[in-house]
């Protein structure tokens, strides 16, 4: 009987290691990926995808808003989206448009009072029966800091339309443009954004930093964060999915981004994954290691250690 030489038995040990580790990795990143699976494989189910879809371009009448780009939108209910400000190549803008999307009619909202700079680059949320609006750039190039709200927007209340700019305690943002707001439970979330620095001199700054604006105590706050953020970056999209926030994308003034990045609550399951040791008596070869470094660039998580809580909504103003 021949024996196979000692050796061998080495190198076939070696690669049941290298296909364990790579194993456990690929688990990894099925595991981290699971809730976005989940959630596209839900919106697959609601769209219906098997379906035919087409895009049609919709000929819409009334007052019409002139072409433009960075400007900002949300939706009011279910029928309607409102508009405001952005850039027609020549001018920044500071209109109120309202689009009915049943009946394609665009209105030109007439708001009385004291009207907010124009600008584009800035923020639109929607919040229950206002508008909030923050930052951008404006007129001669400023970047802004300020916070309006506007009224008028739900037939039902009968309300004149009228800005109101909102001076609210706390750690306010400091101005930016091309950043992003989005609603979760009881505050608004900020993230990231374009700004400016120096005196004499001045120079291009790119935020990655959290805030929020708390509905119950109307102040902003800083987002205690449990590890190191994302790269600085503007003109990047911020989805809300349940208790998580998906960031994709942006721009810090020389690169542009592709990379994605969960924002998860300290108790969410993703964070709990990240932070567990890692298997014990796992051989790790270089292909392991590589598609490891593979996967930590292309889906990052960075935790905040504020727990998501439901509290009782209050109007801003």
């Amino acid at each position: 009987m021949t024996l196979r030489p000692s050796y061998g038995l080495r190198q076939s040990a070696q690669e049941v290691g290298q296909m364990m580790g790579l194993w456990v990795q690929a688990r990894g990143l099925s595991m981290l990926l699971l809730p976005l699976i989940v959630t596209c494989s839900s919106l697959v189910a609601v769209l219906g995808v098997e379906d035919i879809w087409q895009w049609s371009e919709l000929t819409s009448f009334g007052d019409l808003p002139s072409p433009r780009d960075f400007a900002a939108a949300a939706a009011v209910g279910n029928r309607k989206i409102v508009m405001f400000g952005g850039w027609d190549g020549k001018k920044w803008l500071s209109d109120v448009y309202v689009l009915d999307t049943i009946s394609l009619e665009w209105m030109e909202l007439s708001v009385s009072g004291t009207l907010p700079h124009p600008r584009c680059g800035h923020s639109a949320t929607m919040v229950e029966k206002r508008l909030l609006v923050y930052g951008g750039r404006g007129g001669g190039g400023p970047i802004m800091g300020d916070l309006w709200a506007l009224k008028g927007l739900i037939e039902e209340e009968n309300e004149a339309p009228g800005w109101t700019q909102l001076k609210l305690p706390g750690q306010a943002p400091s101005p930016r443009c091309g950043h992003t707001v989005v609603s979760g439970g009881h505050y608004l979330l900020m993230f990231g954004g374009h700004g400016t620095g120096g005196w004499l001199s001045r120079y291009d700054i790119y935020y990655n930093d959290c805030i929020i604006l708390d509905r119950v105590s109307a102040q902003w706050k800083r987002l205690p964060i449990g590890n190191e953020p994302p790269p600085a970056r503007a003109y990047h999209s911020m989805t809300v999915i349940g208790s998580r926030y998906l960031l994709i994308g942006g721009f810090d003034g020389k690169s542009t981004y592709g990379d994605p990045w969960w924002l998860v609550p300290q108790d969410d399951p993703i964070a709990k994954r990240l932070t567990a040791s890692p298997p014990r008596n796992i051989p790790e070869s270089r292909d392991a290691a590589s598609l490891n470094d593979d996967f930590q660039n292309q889906f990052k998580v960075f935790v905040n250690v504020l727990r998501v809580v439901k509290a009782p909504f209050i109007s801003l103003i």
